[in-house]
């Protein structure tokens, strides 16, 4: 036992351990164990390019598609802002009406426009 860690026995493949001596990052030993196993295809780049086009063009359609729904939020919000100050108090409509359930003597005609207040007519 002490033999082996005092002359420990000669390595089988010195290319390798040539090779393994300059390696200090994950990619350079990859390469130093098995050459060959981490080199990309022979038409890498051409479906890289193609991928980072298609990446530009998702994120432009993202960044349009953003823009349009801000834009519908924010007239919808101008809208719903116009609505609430163009119409008149939403108690005023219900006040009528529950009047004019007290009261069954008035004109029935009244009515229609009564329930005019509560929908688009």
């Amino acid at each position: 036992m002490v033999g082996l860690v005092r002359f420990p026995p000669l390595r089988v493949d010195s290319d390798l351990d040539r090779r393994l001596e300059g390696a200090h990052d994950l990619d350079t030993i990859v390469h130093a164990i098995a050459p060959g196993a981490n080199t990309p295809p022979a038409n890498w780049d051409t479906e890289m390019e193609i991928l980072r086009v298609d990446v530009r063009y998702h994120r432009d359609q993202l960044r349009e598609c953003e823009a349009w729904l801000y834009k519908e939020a924010d007239l919808r919000r101008q809208a719903e802002s116009l609505c609430a100050s163009s119409l008149p108090s939403a108690t005023q409509p219900s006040r009528r009406l529950g009047r004019f359930a007290r009261n069954e003597t008035r004109c029935p005609a009244e009515l229609p426009s009564l329930l005019c207040l509560f929908k688009e007519c």
